[in-house]
């Protein structure tokens, strides 16, 4: 059974007003106090004829009610592969070993420490062989 909100506050207030009235039903008619005094209650309670009125002219307005907003779940986005392909090995021809020179003071390295005039690159040769 649905219910809209304005139905819900008139019966709220019915609720509400019906408290002070299951106070007074508590005394057993002895008007609010239990001895001396036999009077009525005067200005006690709420004033209904003030609040069902208005109350129940709203439970006649119209309820509006809004559509829930959709649930968007955002995938994280998958993480970025790049493939490469492996380079092919490149071949390298090496020079056989050289020997380095030097002028002045005439001598190959290491024996000659320093060469101001810079190192000159040659081929091996055999043991007591000058070039």
């Amino acid at each position: 059974m649905a219910c809209n909100k304005g139905g819900s506050v008139v019966i709220l207030a019915a609720l509400l007003m019906a408290i002070p009235q299951i106070s007074l039903a508590d005394h057993r008619g002895y008007g609010g106090h239990y001895g001396g005094h036999y009077g009525g209650h005067y200005g006690r309670g709420v004033p209904w004829w003030w609040i069902v009125p208005p109350l129940a002219a709203m439970a006649t307005l119209p309820y509006r009610s809004y559509d829930p907003q959709p649930l968007i779940i955002q995938q994280p986005a998958p993480p970025t592969v790049i493939v490469q392909q492996p380079s092919a090995p490149q071949s390298v021809v090496q020079p056989g070993p050289s020997w380095y020179y030097c002028e002045a003071p005439k001598g190959y390295y290491p024996y000659v420490a320093s060469c101001p005039g810079g190192w000159r690159p040659v081929s091996p040769t055999p043991p007591g062989v000058l070039p």
